[in-house]
């Protein structure tokens, strides 16, 4: 499988930083949410879940470092 990257064109689309924007934000009450120590363990996974979803998106824009194969050795 093949990793799904934005273009340097879709990385500076308004839509993609008023979407990114939003996703930080999610990700930022996320975290809040996580530090409640009220949480049971369960809710706590949950919210641990949410966070590396969003991250995972968020990083949809994000630049990887090439590989060669010589470097997979």
């Amino acid at each position: 499988m093949t990793e799904f990257r934005l273009t340097e064109g879709e990385k500076s689309h308004p839509l993609w930083l008023r979407l990114k924007a939003e996703l930080q934000d999610r990700l930022s009450r996320a975290r809040m949410r996580n530090d409640d120590r009220m949480l049971t363990a369960i809710d706590t996974a949950a919210q641990r879940g949410i966070i590396a979803c969003l991250k995972s998106i968020i990083a949809l824009d994000a630049d990887l470092p090439v590989v060669s194969q010589q470097d997979k050795r």
